[in-house]
């Protein structure tokens, strides 16, 4: 009977400690998500939730506009923290939530301007599984708080 219980201490032990598996994975949109609000008539404040175990890479974070009736300036991000992923190479990453400040301009008459986010990441703990861009556009005049 010792015996037996011994087996399945050890086996629910090793259920407990085993690694994910690519299905418990969480979709993008679930893993990064981002509230927008609009600072000033010029500049939106982009916070990003990331999901315990997973990272978005400082370098793969772009803003682009969404047609010729927006102009983006120079992105103010944090620094982030230096990691050394096996897939990506050295490079600074954020984990947690950070906080992005994005300047535009409108051209006069802009009727539905957006910014096209994205950021890439990865899912850092067992499995190791790096995403495709995840991608989020923001109406720039609707968002007073816009969350995704």
């Amino acid at each position: 009977m010792k015996l037996i219980l011994l087996h399945l201490a050890f086996l629910l032990i090793a259920v407990a400690a085993s690694p994910a598996s690519a299905q418990d994975l969480l979709d993008p949109s679930q893993a990064f998500q981002i509230t927008a609000v609009r600072e000033s008539p010029d500049r939106v404040v982009l916070t990003w939730s990331i999901a315990p175990g997973y990272a978005i890479y400082r370098d793969r974070v772009k803003v682009a506009a969404s047609d010729a009736q927006v102009r983006i300036g120079a992105l103010s991000l944090p620094a982030g923290y230096m990691a050394d992923d096996p897939s990506l190479g050295l490079g600074a990453v954020y984990e947690g939530h950070f906080v992005m400040s994005v300047p535009y301009t409108l051209a006069d008459g802009a009727t539905s301007p957006a910014l096209k986010v994205e950021v890439g990441g990865c899912h850092h703990t067992d499995p190791l599984v790096c995403f495709p861009p995840y991608n989020v556009t923001v109406p720039i005049r609707q968002f007073a708080s816009l969350t995704r």
